[in-house]
């Protein structure tokens, strides 16, 4: 997927690059990157980008708010110790 399908398809989502790294569970920097050409996304992003450009809008944000629904919460980064 060419950089500027990639940053197409997000502001045709009407998404910063914040938000869509939210819903993907990556960091900012690479939406970046994948925006300017510096990286590839992984074939699974690229697939999701290229169904978000075929749906329509409403299709879309349905499916963001899905993905986002059903993405693993953060867990705290304390260390848990272990009872011997």
């Amino acid at each position: 997927m060419s950089p500027s399908k990639f940053k197409r398809i997000r502001e045709k989502l009407g998404l910063s690059q914040e938000e869509l790294a939210q819903t993907f569970g990556i960091v900012t920097r690479a939406i970046d990157h994948y925006e300017t050409g510096f990286r590839n996304p992984s074939a699974l992003i690229a697939a999701l980008m290229n169904i978000f450009d075929n749906l329509s809008d409403r299709d879309a944000k349905g499916l963001i708010k899905l993905i986002k629904a059903n993405l693993p919460k953060e867990k705290s980064k304390r260390r848990v110790k272990e009872h011997e």
